[in-house]
């Protein structure tokens, strides 16, 4: 069912681990659902923030030997030239943020 259009998938089933991770998988799939529905394209969630990075994750990883994963700042792009690992983490945070309100923005 992975090409299949207006089937939308949310939870463990979809690769994920963990409460929040499969929450926020059903907020993704209510998002991709509606608008669907109502006619719009089906556009990612920027890969800075951690639903992108994860949704990222659980459809286009390479690995034979997948692991179910839970939301965590290794599925995030790295932030170059930023120590140490608590700024770099700060970074990361304010880049999502800034992601997310133009996705915001931009898909009103």
């Amino acid at each position: 069912l992975k090409g299949a259009p207006g089937i939308f998938f949310a939870g463990q089933i979809t690769g994920v681990e963990g409460y929040l991770s499969s929450a926020a998988t059903g907020l993704a799939a209510g998002f991709f659902a509606a608008r669907n529905l109502l006619g719009k394209s089906l556009i990612p969630f920027p890969p800075q923030t951690c639903l992108g990075g994860l949704i990222t994750y659980v459809s286009s990883s390479p690995s034979k030997n997948f692991q179910p994963m839970g939301i965590n700042f290794g599925l995030l792009p790295p932030v170059p030239g930023v120590r140490p690992k608590k700024a770099r983490r700060e970074a990361a945070v304010k880049r999502a943020l800034k992601a997310i309100d133009e996705f915001i923005a931009e898909n009103d």
